[in-house]
């Protein structure tokens, strides 16, 4: 496994708090609070608030453009 290349996410709800993560690998992995996969982002409790900011702008540039069009 890369060390350096991979990362992990601890999935909680928003009323509980992470578990804090201690054995030998896991010191070498960082933890991330948000992720992209497939196009997709992702937070630790699973809201959808990353992905409709991270997409608004895309579509706001994109409507933009048709409309100038």
């Amino acid at each position: 496994m890369n060390f350096d290349k991979t990362q992990f996410m601890q999935f909680t709800t928003k009323n509980s708090h992470q578990i804090d993560v201690d054995n030998g690998k896991a010191n070498k992995l960082l933890s991330k609070l948000n992720i992209k996969f497939l196009r997709i982002y992702a937070d630790s409790t699973l809201s959808w608030k990353i992905h409709i900011e991270q997409n608004t702008n895309k579509l706001r540039a994109a409507c933009y453009a048709v409309r100038y069009v």
